[in-house]
């Protein structure tokens, strides 16, 4: 059989043919393997005959040895050796497939990091089957294409790696049992990481960190989470507590520690934000609300955007110089690519002046009925 490598019985480019069996006669076979060996030449051979090494009293035609004089019975071939003209055994077409290779030829005792260079490998390693290179495979299981693109159960592979699965196991994992960071997947240009479901992407992580879910543009310029969702009913954003007793849903920071969070219970929603007595200092019940509350401005008008829908408000910077902290943003501000960054507005801030100014109301009416 036709095989890739040096065979076990060859010194560098000497094969090692059959010991001639004399039985008196001039002509004999030339065997290797006990399969039929026909030399170069008869200056190709080396023989010795009873530990005299034989030289040019000889001639070959095809597999046959021919040295002219009988030669006796009980002679002793001591060995027979023929100079090829190369070291490698190769198929005549040129071409090597693991249908060539013999069974048990290839072993991973006979490859190493020393002895496998890309110069050792004349003939292009293209697929193994499912148990390594086996010439009883019936699947290729690994394709490296000559774009040096791999596919692991796809023999056409699109991209560095492609890898296809038919069953519902885990088709990619890497994990380390005691490093920190299992698995690192990323890129080093101003490329895109992309992730696609269904023939179609679902999410995208840019070069500067921002994640986008149904969308492949930022939403908001300085948005790490950008979420997207068309013109069909459903819903952007769903939590879930296994708690009908109450529970944060979500929990909002900043360097100063929780300032605030979403709380749900078993029928309703709480928004809250940071109250505790033992987070403040200066505390004054003392002040005038009714003044301040004179000041307010609240209003009725429609958003540029929704024409036909009158409401209840207030506009932002009429607020700020009155309560503050019920205010977002400035006025007339814009990002650096001088686009509109709106004020907005915690109408929830304003309640504390509202209910003093009650309280304060409700103080003059009593005195009013007592006198």
């Amino acid at each position: 059989m036709a095989y890739l490598g040096r065979g076990l019985d060859k010194i560098s480019n000497i094969e090692v043919l059959d010991n001639i069996t004399f039985d008196g006669s001039s002509s004999y076979s030339i065997t290797k393997g006990s399969v039929a060996f026909t030399p170069n030449s008869a200056q190709s051979c080396l023989i010795s005959i009873d530990g005299v090494v034989q030289a040019t009293n000889f001639t070959v035609s095809s597999s046959t040895i021919d040295f002219g004089v009988a030669v006796p019975s009980t002679s002793t071939c001591n060995f027979f050796l023929h100079y090829g003209t190369g070291v490698m055994t190769v198929p005549s077409d040129g071409s090597v497939t693991t249908a060539k290779l013999g069974d048990s030829a290839v072993t991973t005792a006979k490859i190493t990091d020393a002895n496998v260079t890309s110069a050792k490998l004349s003939y292009p390693l293209t697929t193994f089957s499912s148990t390594g290179i086996d010439d009883n495979a019936d699947a290729t299981a690994i394709t490296i294409d000559s774009s040096e693109r791999v596919g692991i159960g796809e023999t056409s592979p699109s991209s560095k790696l492609h890898i296809v699965g038919s069953d519902a196991t885990t088709q990619f994992k890497i994990e380390h049992s005691s490093a920190s960071s299992a698995v690192l997947i990323g890129e080093d240009s101003s490329s895109n990481l992309r992730i696609y479901t269904g023939g179609a992407e679902r999410m995208r992580i840019n070069s500067v960190g921002q994640a986008m879910m149904g969308t492949e543009s930022v939403i908001h310029s300085n948005a790490k989470l950008n979420l997207y969702m068309g013109a069909s009913s459903g819903t952007v954003l769903a939590t879930q507590r296994n708690l009908t007793g109450g529970a944060r849903q979500i929990v909002f920071y900043n360097p100063n520690g929780e300032v605030g969070n979403i709380q749900t219970s078993g029928t309703t929603t709480a928004y809250n934000t940071s109250s505790d007595y033992r987070l403040k200092e200066n505390v004054n019940y003392d002040f005038d609300a009714t003044t301040r509350l004179k000041q307010l401005k609240p209003a009725r008008f429609n958003f540029i955007a929704d024409a036909n829908t009158t409401v209840d408000g207030f506009i932002a910077h009429e607020v700020s110089s009155i309560v503050p902290e019920a205010i977002s943003g400035e006025k007339d501000a814009v990002d650096e690519n001088g686009n509109p960054e709106y004020q907005g507005i915690d109408q929830s801030k304003l309640v504390p002046l509202l209910v003093k100014t009650i309280q304060e109301l409700e103080a003059r009416i009593t005195a009013l009925e007592s006198e």
